[in-house]
């Protein structure tokens, strides 16, 4: 698993990353999520799909700090399916 701009990590690794960024916050409101790219090729195995997210995360106490840009999924296609290979959220990959 590879964070957009960053070296590849282990996807036990990235896992963590996920729980330890989900568990600093109470809740989370996404206020937009539009889907703004979509690109693949079955030839190379490849595919990219780019999001303008927009969310909020608040913390224990009730303070809110809101995430905004674009959001990258990359997959790579392997055994039939569709795999998620490096990812970039705002807030979390920042």
């Amino acid at each position: 698993m590879r964070q957009s701009g960053q070296e590849k990590v282990s996807e036990e690794t990235f896992v963590e990353k996920i729980k330890l960024f989900q568990a600093a916050w109470k809740n989370f409101e996404v206020t937009k999520e539009e889907i703004t790219e979509v690109d693949f090729s079955l030839k190379k195995k490849k595919a990219r799909v780019v999001v303008d997210l927009a969310y909020s995360a608040f913390t224990p106490n009730g303070e809110k700090v809101s995430f905004a840009g674009n959001a990258l999924l990359g997959f790579r296609h392997q055994y039939g399916y569709w795999y998620i290979n490096q990812a970039h959220i705002p807030g979390f990959s920042d």
